[in-house]
């Protein structure tokens, strides 16, 4: 008898305990998930007054991301537009072209030159740099301007055999076609103003013999505009 009111004691005890120890951990529990809640709070509070101190830019084409680009009225609709396809398009576009320009020069786009003016430019430095008959190029009341060029280049020192030339963009002044052009080599550079006059054939008879020649322009006049010869030599 006295082995089992021992024994009730132990097991009220016991119970005592458990239910003591069930009750501090539900506490200290309930105690935590109040205090995360108020961070919790907390930081939301942070987080919602500083989204609303920002000034945000007013959204431009909404919805541009998420639209979905199927159609293009170069492209049939049954090719997929991709990329490579976009690319493709656009490489076949006309494009005005980009032409370097040499400062105290001129540009390099010569897509305006009459293809007869060029053919007589190109023909008339061939021979000038190769020492070939230039006469015939020239109009012939203006054969002096071909002796005076030949001897300004000679004062400056420069010897057409060891030149190379290139044809900047043309000018059209005073009904006659300006076209600079550059003699060079690898130190020394002098430009001109090649002027042209275009041919007017003649009626009757000597129309044939005018048709006959390969360019429709005749050179006029050989002005010198620019140079540099004295920058590595000495006087």
């Amino acid at each position: 008898m006295i082995k089992y009111r021992l024994y009730m004691e132990f097991c009220k005890k016991a119970l005592f305990c458990l239910i003591l120890t069930a009750s501090l951990l539900l506490s200290c529990k309930n105690a935590s998930d109040t205090q995360n809640t108020a961070q919790n709070s907390t930081l939301k509070k942070i987080t919602d007054n500083k989204n609303s101190e920002i000034q945000w830019t007013q959204e431009l084409e909404k919805g541009r991301l998420s639209q979905k680009i199927n159609r293009n009225d170069y492209i049939i609709n049954s090719i997929k537009i991709t990329p490579e396809v976009l690319i493709a398009l656009d490489a076949g576009k006309n494009y005005t072209g980009v032409y370097p320009e040499i400062k105290g020069f001129a540009s390099l786009d010569i897509r305006d030159i009459d293809t007869d003016a060029l053919y007589l430019i190109d023909s008339f430095f061939v021979s000038f740099i190769n020492g070939r008959d230039c006469d015939k190029y020239m109009e012939k009341d203006s054969l002096y301007s071909l002796a005076l060029f030949s001897f300004d280049l000679e004062e400056l020192n420069i010897k057409p055999s060891s030149c190379r030339y290139l044809v900047g963009k043309a000018i059209v002044a005073d009904n006659s076609l300006a076209i600079p052009v550059r003699l060079y080599n690898n130190t020394d550079f002098v430009d001109t103003n090649v002027y042209l006059k275009e041919i007017q054939f003649s009626q009757g008879k000597d129309k044939k013999e005018d048709l006959s020649k390969k360019s429709a322009y005749e050179i006029i006049d050989l002005e010198i505009f620019n140079h540099k010869y004295l920058s590595n030599r000495e006087e």
